[in-house]
């Protein structure tokens, strides 16, 4: 379970000014930033108000506290973010997780999403989730490509929401992420605060 290997960045010198790391409650005036223009303007998001800095930093906190949530820092600045969430509630969905990645506007088309997405999926995978799903809200013709491009397949859509007084389809896409035995029931994923505590611990 090193997390090192995977190219994360635990305060190390960082390459070219370039690195992947854990979000930290600090970046959510950043994270906010790059959220923000989604949920103004765009169909990317079914959110209608902007979250407050404050409750971006909350939703981080309570985030890493079992699933990963992972931003590309660049010469100080953060050019995108991807994190994970849950998929539902009942017990035996415990190995399926959401996805999900913004990159800010001056990071587009740079080979970011697809490292981060990569870098997470490894990471869900070191923690024992078996599959990723991921809710993209079409038409959005870029991110249908680029999770296709990640290796998600699509499972369906449907006309699930209303955002600016229209009703929109989604598109459902899954990737698996480990191979799934019948006969064996795997153990529960490890969070992923225990997960860097444990890296924390022996380094």
């Amino acid at each position: 379970m090193e997390l090192q290997k995977l190219g994360l960045s635990f305060g190390g010198q960082p390459d070219q000014g370039k690195f992947i790391r854990p979000a930290k409650i600090q970046d959510a005036l950043q994270i906010h930033a790059i959220y923000a223009p989604f949920v103004k303007s765009s169909y990317t998001t079914y959110e209608y108000t902007i979250p407050s800095v404050s409750e971006m930093a909350d939703r981080i906190e309570k985030t890493l506290e079992k699933y990963p949530w992972i931003v590309y820092e660049q010469d100080g600045r953060i050019l995108g973010y991807a994190y994970g969430c849950q998929h539902r509630g009942r017990i035996g969905y415990q190995f399926c997780v959401e996805t999900a990645i913004y990159i800010a506007p001056n990071g587009r088309r740079a080979g970011i999403g697809k490292v981060l997405y990569n870098t997470l999926f490894e990471i869900l995978k070191i923690q024992g989730f078996y599959c990723a799903v991921a809710w993209i809200n079409i038409p959005n013709e870029a991110s249908v490509g680029f999770h296709k491009g990640c290796g998600f397949k699509e499972a369906g859509k449907y006309k699930v929401a209303v955002k600016f007084g229209n009703w929109t389809d989604t598109l459902i896409a899954h990737k698996y992420l480990k191979e799934m035995i019948d006969g064996e029931q795997p153990p529960s994923p490890t969070p992923f605060l225990e997960l860097l505590k444990f890296h924390n611990g022996a380094n």
